[in-house]
């Protein structure tokens, strides 16, 4: 009988702390939702923001300034050393890699070359 209320004691011991959890689980989830719905508004917010300036750019089209002709050149020069520093980066990583299959492949034995 003392084994019995002991059981029924830790069981409801159990089932109050999942419920506990549970409503804690809940209030997050609302919480979450709130700034979702939040966050949607701002997004959709910015979206409407973007697609204005679209329409004004689009509608008023203008030649350009010398000014962004300046500031194309440059963001143009600029993309062409951002992909300078990908390749780089890519080969630099291929070394990386082959450098590190090779001092495993030394430890189990000299495999074939492999050329690329």
């Amino acid at each position: 009988m003392v084994d019995k209320k002991n059981n029924d004691s830790k069981i409801n011991g159990h089932v109050e702390r999942v419920l506990a959890s549970n409503m804690h689980l809940l209030k997050k989830e609302i919480e979450l939702i709130e700034q979702m719905k939040k966050l949607t508004h701002k997004v959709g917010a910015l979206v409407d923001m973007f697609d204005n300036a679209a329409r004004l750019v689009e509608k008023h089209q203008v030649a350009p300034l010398s000014t962004d002709r300046e500031f194309i050149d440059k963001m143009e020069a600029m993309l062409a050393r951002t992909n300078d520093v990908q390749k780089g980066l890519m080969l630099l990583e291929k070394y990386v890699r082959d450098k590190a299959t090779s001092s495993v492949e030394t430890k189990k034995g000299p495999m074939p070359e492999q050329r690329y």
